[in-house]
């Protein structure tokens, strides 16, 4: 959390929740700007605040695709046994149709992931879109093509023909 500002922007998201929620409104309100351990609260409010910042809604998006990142990298320290403790005490608070050795199955691919890089991108692509008022809201209308062609390039390597 950058300053003051993005705090309370932060702030305003978990207390709006929490008056949804019935619960105290300053329940895990953020106290100091600053880089932070997050509760998922937080986290969340973090990720979907998308008022005064410069980048409006890409910025959002930037935010949604850090946190992944650092789930992900918060996971892949922990051992199997962590894992395994992480999905059982989560399980009822999960709705799913896979079982707990369902959920198990899948550790080993985690633990086999540790040095996987991640690579992230968004959609649209800069210079593939359009910004454009449609019945009186701000959307941005993306070029198919340009957008296919990145990500057909992205996802096998070189620029596909049709």
């Amino acid at each position: 959390v950058e300053n003051e500002y993005y705090m309370r922007r932060i702030n305003a998201v978990i207390k709006q929740d929490n008056r949804v929620l019935g619960i105290d409104r300053n329940d895990q309100l953020l106290t100091e700007p600053g880089e932070q351990l997050m509760t998922g609260k937080q986290a969340q409010a973090y990720a979907r605040y998308r008022y005064g910042t410069a980048d409006g809604d890409f910025g959002r998006t930037v935010r949604q695709r850090e946190i992944i990142t650092k789930i992900f990298e918060k996971l892949n320290q922990m051992t199997a046994i962590e894992l395994m403790g992480l999905v059982v005490d989560n399980f009822d608070n999960v709705y799913t149709n896979l079982s707990v050795a369902d959920l198990a199955s899948y550790a080993p691919v985690l633990i086999s992931m540790k040095d996987a890089e991640i690579q992230e991108m968004r959609l649209p692509i800069d210079g593939g879109y359009t910004n454009q008022t449609i019945r009186e809201m701000q959307v941005l209308v993306p070029d198919m093509e340009k957008n296919i062609a990145y990500l057909k390039e992205l996802l096998f390597g070189e620029t596909q023909t049709e």
